[in-house]
Parts: structure tokens; sequence; C-alpha cells
């Protein structure tokens, strides 16, 4: 898509960029005809299974102290948990545009379900992922591959 290699070169809106879509066997990522392929970082925050402290999964609840974080090339999720992933990538969202997130169709295809969610105009960082592996067998999450798509939706300001 021109717009985002254009977006991405003059205004680092994805850092670092690649200009074409890169096969790593099936996790591709890089620049789409229609979005932009995501890579997963090498640092992995697994729900902590097993721990005395968690008992029940609580949303206003929720912090570090319930994971067990570590770095690694490969993240092999338990059954029926679930892992905390960022991206590599370091995204800028312009402040008139909305970028939306969804998994990378290989993961899915395995039955691992990866969050949807959008970043809001102006937004600066790197996205933060949770892949839950509701199957009875352990999941693979791989570091430097591609983990989600980004759609970007301009947007009028006013």
């Amino acid at each position: 898509d021109s717009w985002i290699k254009q977006m991405a070169q003059q205004t680092g809106m994805i850092e670092p960029f690649t200009d074409h879509l890169v096969s790593s066997e099936t996790m591709a990522h890089g620049l789409r005809d229609h979005g932009y392929v995501i890579r997963a970082s090498d640092e992995f925050h697994l729900l902590a299974v097993g721990r005395q402290d968690v008992t029940i999964i609580d949303p206003k609840d929720f912090g570090d102290h319930k994971m067990t974080s570590f770095r690694g090339d490969i993240c092999v999720i338990p059954p029926r948990s679930l892992v905390e992933v960022r991206s590599l990538e370091y995204l800028r969202i312009p402040d008139d545009t909305i970028a939306v997130i969804e998994g990378h169709e290989a993961y899915l295809q395995a039955g691992l379900l990866i969050s949807r969610y959008s970043l809001q105009p102006g937004w600066k960082g790197y996205a933060k992922f949770t892949v839950v592996n509701p199957t009875p067998v352990p999941g693979r999450v791989y570091a430097n591959h591609g983990i989600a798509l980004i759609y970007f939706l301009e947007c009028e300001t006013g």
C-alpha cells in the first residue's frame, strides 16, 4: 500500500519498516496490499498458571504479578492459558488515522486467538497482544515472525 509506505518513510509511522512482504515459512511480515504485518518481539509474559496467588482472572487486578516474564525465540503457551506479546515494531499512528489490529491467519488456523483492537489517532508505542490458547494442547508463538495485521483507516478530524 503506497500510503503506508509513504507514511512510514516520511513520519516513522512504523519502525523498523519493511517495504515488502517477507516470507518466513507461513509467518510473513512487512507491507501487504492492504495493510502491514507486524512481528512479535522476543519478550513474553505468560499467565502464571499453577501459582497459589493466581486463583481467579480479575480485570481490575491483573498486574505483572500474575505473569511470568521471559525472553526467547519461541514461547510455548500451556493449554487453556494465555501470553502477552509486544510488537517488534514501534508505531506512531497519525492524528487522522485509526489502526485496527487483528491476528495473523497462521495463528488463527492453529486455534490460537489474538486479541483484536484499535489504536486511536495520535497513539505511539509498541502494540501489545494477548494470545489465548483455548486448546487442550500447548501452542507456540514465534519471536521475529508475523503475529498481527494492521489496517489503517483515515478519519475526518474536526
